[in-house]
């Protein structure tokens, strides 16, 4: 299996599971974990465990937008390692999945690679100026100023990626996006919303308020029910079977009300 270390991190490790068809790719968040939770954790109550898995952390808390190994070949350079390691293991679906920033790097890379399904966890969906000002997101501009600065620093041809509505406008064919928020937490909720008029893109707010949500749905232990290999076509459907009238869906997810 492979691994690559950048400044003393492990930015990508590669796992193999009992189930060959499905390769789950992890994009970690702060300090590696998941909404909060340990990645090991989160991947437990996602009962993931019998799938191949890949995992990766930003070393430079760039939304991966710089790339994970500091090599200098940035963006395009992380596309391609992971473009490699998932064909490694021949599998016939293929599941995004990160949390706030890795959210963000999970919903960007599943749209330019073609793959089946993006689950975000309260994810952020612009880093652009232009974004926080229109909607006055003074969390993002006070709580991310060093990382946002240094994602403007990059090259245009990364920074044309910092609206991801831009780019999930105009669907690639393949992917289904599901996006995960607190309905009571307003920055998660306007972010999610920020992608509503994207064709495939589904937004789910769950009834807690935290930037978290993924730690709420592993609490309720449902969130292997998002992560089931089967469930993720239809999973509106069955999300609406457990909770009944308790979530807000937006996007996709609310035409399929």
């Amino acid at each position: 299996m492979s691994q690559v270390v950048t400044n003393g991190i492990t930015t990508l490790q590669t796992e193999q599971g009992e189930t060959a068809e499905v390769v789950v790719v992890a994009f970690t968040g702060h300090r590696g974990r998941l909404n909060q939770l340990p990645t090991f954790d989160f991947l437990q109550a996602g009962k993931v465990w019998q799938y191949n898995r890949i995992f990766v952390q930003d070393p430079f808390q760039m939304a991966y937008l710089n790339g994970i190994s500091g090599d200098g070949s940035g963006y395009p350079g992380f596309l391609e390692l992971l473009k490699e390691e998932i064909a490694q293991f021949s599998a016939n679906q293929v599941i995004f999945l990160g949390s706030s920033g890795g959210g963000f790097g999970a919903l960007l890379a599943g749209y330019l690679l073609d793959v089946d399904f993006v689950h975000a966890f309260n994810p952020y969906t612009y880093a652009d100026f232009a974004n926080i000002a229109r909607y006055e997101d003074w969390d993002m501009s006070r709580n991310q100023a060093t990382p946002l600065r240094k994602i403007q620093a990059l090259p245009q041809s990364t920074r044309q990626y910092l609206d991801l509505r831009r780019l999930l406008r105009k669907p690639n064919g393949k992917t289904k996006y599901y996006v995960h928020v607190c309905h009571e937490c307003p920055f998660d909720l306007q972010r999610a919303k920020h992608l509503q008029d994207c064709p495939a893109v589904s937004i789910i707010a769950y009834p807690c308020r935290a930037h978290a949500v993924g730690r709420y749905l592993a609490r309720q232990k449902v969130l292997h029910v998002l992560l089931k290999n089967e469930h993720q076509p239809n999973l509106v459907e069955v999300l609406k079977e457990i909770f009944a009238d308790k979530l807000l869906y937006f996007g996709d997810g609310a035409a399929q009300q």
